[in-house]
């Protein structure tokens, strides 16, 4: 969400004075081009998002009601206005995301993946994690990107986020999850692609189970689709019962969900960074020209 920058004048806004519009834009403009770039992966959409929602805002100004911050009503014009541009883009299936999810075996065990180039947790906090975040958030589907950015870098709740793709909550929060696996993936982004074969697929189905010296309780399938309840406290006690054991005794999930939970962090860090974006002048020409025209107009006010 847009954080407290300043107080905007409201009574000057609703005059429609051009050095309180301007002010408005400088607020908020860089998050808000942030968010837009977030969604649609393209700077010069995004400028042109967001110069749409500020001149919409202007038209509609009158009918702000105050029931939520200026920064908050933006943001919400502006996710809304990113949201119409992706839909009309989807003229072809987007790329399957199932190749950057954990791997099981048919034993329901999770299977390695080797080496990795970058590790999340001693990537979190560098200077180059945000840029790193941003550039794999890039890669993932279009329809598991938009989630993850509302979600996670603009802190939306599971209902308004629903509520904005038309969806269930229950369907945002397992797209969400997989966004995050997905994610998890492309931070670490593998030294090279280790493909299971056949013949160790079955190895594993054989060996997998009695090469364990404790006996699970759940399988490591079962464990990932208790990771978002664990994550968010709502997991059943009886089950919470299950994942901590299992925890304790699958290195493999132990591994998975420190180095999940680290990528997790990241996109909350970079969610919350203060974008130092500058504001495009062709927004400030536009809301100064707009302005402009609501002036001459001499019925623009009752309209």
């Amino acid at each position: 969400m847009i954080p407290a920058s300043g107080t905007p004048d409201l009574p000057a806004l609703a005059r429609g004075d051009e050095t309180a519009w301007t002010e408005l834009v400088r607020m908020f403009g860089p998050r808000l081009l942030a968010v837009a770039r977030g969604l649609l992966r393209d700077d010069a959409a995004a400028e042109d998002c967001v110069q749409s929602a500020y001149l919409q805002a202007l038209r509609n100004f009158a009918g702000f009601e105050g029931r939520s911050a200026v920064g908050t009503w933006l943001h919400r014009i502006v996710v809304n206005a990113a949201l119409v541009v992706l839909r009309s883009r989807r003229r072809k299936p987007e790329e399957p995301i199932e190749p950057l999810l954990p791997v099981f075996d048919r034993s329901g065990y999770r299977a390695a993946v080797g080496p990795v180039a970058r590790d999340p947790e001693e990537l979190a906090g560098r200077a180059e994690a945000t840029e790193i975040l941003r550039s794999a958030i890039d890669l993932l589907p279009e329809s598991y990107r938009t989630v993850l950015v509302l979600r996670d870098l603009e802190e939306m709740e599971n209902q308004d986020v629903a509520t904005l793709l038309g969806d269930t909550p229950n369907a945002v929060k397992v797209r969400l999850h997989r966004a995050r696996s997905a994610l998890k993936t492309l931070v670490e982004m593998p030294k090279a692609e280790i493909r299971i074969s056949r013949v160790s697929e079955v190895c594993r189905w054989v060996l997998g189970a009695p090469a364990r010296a404790v006996p699970l309780v759940i399988t490591c399938r079962q464990f990932e689709d208790f990771i978002m309840d664990f994550l968010e406290g709502s997991l059943a006690p009886v089950h919470r019962r299950r994942f901590e054991m299992h925890l304790r005794t699958c290195r493999e999930c132990r591994q998975y969900l420190m180095r999940y939970r680290a990528t997790l962090a990241m996109a909350h860090a970079a969610g919350a960074a203060d974008p130092t974006a500058a504001v495009p002048r062709a927004l400030l020409r536009a809301i100064a020209g707009a302005l402009g025209d609501k002036k001459a107009d001499p019925l623009a006010g009752e309209r």
